[in-house]
């Protein structure tokens, strides 16, 4: 009897965790215009970070560490931890979403420059450490970009709440309290996003180390 209200107890839970990360998920489908757009700026920046640095002298090279390898960070066991504080309270929560607050242009500003630092990056890198470098772009910009999401959508909520909640009759108060419970869920996703990407770049700087 222990045991299977043990199990239904689990259960319950296991299904709760799923409907709230349906209900995260859920926000991508319904701004799922923002969300391309912001897909095609940050992923563009990058193409383009990487044609400025390879054609033009707009950025001077790199230089490389140790036996060629760029030392970005020690190599410790708090190294996932602190990539990830990094990238999740600086560069997602202050520097994209609540920058949007203040101004919704200011998110596509930010992930502008960081598409544009990660393709300077990767122009320089060899080819092994070209796709090394891949799986972290692609995780830490989606997480960059589900943030500059958030951002967007705070900034547009105070400003023009009719564009951001069309129908609904929302003041501009109610709508940015609407947008603020987005962005909480949305960040449910980011912290998953950018926790996993510290881990796959601190894997890479340990094996690019050895």
């Amino acid at each position: 009897m222990v045991i299977e209200v043990n199990r239904t107890s689990c259960e319950g839970r296991a299904l709760a965790v799923r409907r709230f990360l349906v209900s995260c998920l859920s926000v991508l489908r319904e701004r799922s215009l923002f969300f391309a757009l912001i897909n095609f700026v940050y992923f563009g920046a990058v193409i383009v970070g990487g044609f400025l640095a390879q054609y033009t002298s707009f950025f001077p090279p790199p230089v490389p560490g140790e036996n060629g390898v760029w030392m970005v960070a020690e190599v410790t066991p708090l190294l996932v931890l602190d990539i990830f504080a990094w990238n999740f309270f600086l560069s997602a929560f202050l520097l994209l979403a609540l920058s949007g607050v203040v101004f919704f242009v200011l998110p596509f500003v930010v992930i502008v420059w960081r598409g544009l630092i990660w393709g300077f990056m990767l122009n320089f890198l060899s080819t092994d450490r070209f796709f090394a470098a891949l799986p972290t772009v692609f995780l830490e910009g989606e997480g960059y970009v589900f943030a500059a999401l958030a951002g967007v959508v705070l900034g547009l909520s105070w400003l023009w709440p009719r564009l951001v909640y069309p129908g609904e009759g929302l003041s501009r108060k109610d709508a940015l309290k609407k947008a603020f419970g987005e962005a909480g869920r949305l960040f449910v996703l980011i912290g998953i996003l950018l926790f996993v990407a510290a881990i796959i770049e601190a894997v890479s700087i340990l094996l690019l180390l050895v």
